[in-house]
């Protein structure tokens, strides 16, 4: 999976693109560990999507149903019974999106994954991505209907390293793609809460996604529009990005910061 736009623009403000960090400070009481609180959360969602469409990939796949063993992306999948494992070794591959992968995503499912009331829940071991390791479960659970269906996702103890520890109740709607195998084609809509604690600046936080963020796999920076904002709680901070409807893939968002009452808005490009 591409880096997103959402984790570009969120890394984006913790190199200062509204003002250095201690203006940000004096000016907004916005502190590095806030701002590189939001870098942390959007590494962690990019993680958990992108197992999330490899497990959804391997469940689509027409070759591991058939024979109970299929390639995809450097691992090596096979299914047992309602067992599915999608295992990248125990050295290091180089994916797709160029990111180091090594260890398995060990998934149950129950039902069929395609139709609706189907399941999987999935365990992390000895998964690294970039010589990080992640551990925890995930689940979706498809709500239906058949051709476009509603999943939920949730995960539990999902922690990227010594980086963060994220819980995850999101909702996944597909608008094209699940019936067929080329992820080319996926588009789904991604909302819900979030909330977790950024480890190494022990830095609490919530997210809510205000208007549905736009996955597609086409676009070069795969989110294509859509809202959220990013609360530290304890600092009473609060950041609101907005990938813009009217730019489409053309690599512009909208960031907002309550700078003690009055907001700071402006547009920037990704980089």
């Amino acid at each position: 999976m591409k880096k997103s736009m959402l984790y570009l623009a969120l890394g984006g403000l913790t190199l200062g693109s509204f003002y250095s960090c201690e203006e940000l400070e004096n000016l907004c009481n916005i502190s590095e560990a806030d701002l590189q609180t939001g870098e942390v959360f959007v590494s962690s969602l990019n993680n958990m999507v992108d197992i999330y469409k490899r497990v959804d990939a391997a469940n689509k796949s027409s070759d591991l149903a058939s024979n109970g063993i299929d390639t995809i992306d450097q691992a090596v999948c096979t299914i047992e019974g309602d067992s599915l494992f999608i295992d990248f070794g125990i050295g290091e591959v180089v994916c797709q999106d160029g990111k180091l992968r090594k260890g398995s995503i060990r998934t149950k499912i129950t039902g069929d994954y395609t139709t609706t009331n189907g399941m999987v829940s999935s365990k992390l071991s000895n998964y690294h991505v970039n010589g990080t390791q992640l551990t925890g479960s995930f689940m979706a659970e498809n709500k239906g209907p058949a051709a476009n269906p509603l999943f939920t996702l949730s995960t539990s103890e999902f922690k990227e390293g010594d980086l963060s520890e994220v819980d995850y109740s999101l909702s996944s709607q597909w608008v094209q793609g699940f019936s067929t195998e080329e992820e080319a084609d996926d588009i789904f809509d991604l909302s819900g809460t979030v909330s977790g604690s950024a480890k190494e600046n022990n830095v609490n936080f919530t997210t809510m996604i205000l208007s549905p963020l736009h996955y597609v796999s086409m676009c070069p920076s795969y989110v294509e529009y859509g809202v959220l904002n990013l609360e530290v709680p304890t600092d009473s901070i609060a950041i609101e990005i907005d990938f813009l409807a009217d730019d489409g893939c053309n690599n512009l968002f909208q960031a907002t910061i309550d700078c003690e009452g009055s907001p700071f808005v402006s547009t920037f490009p990704i980089e």
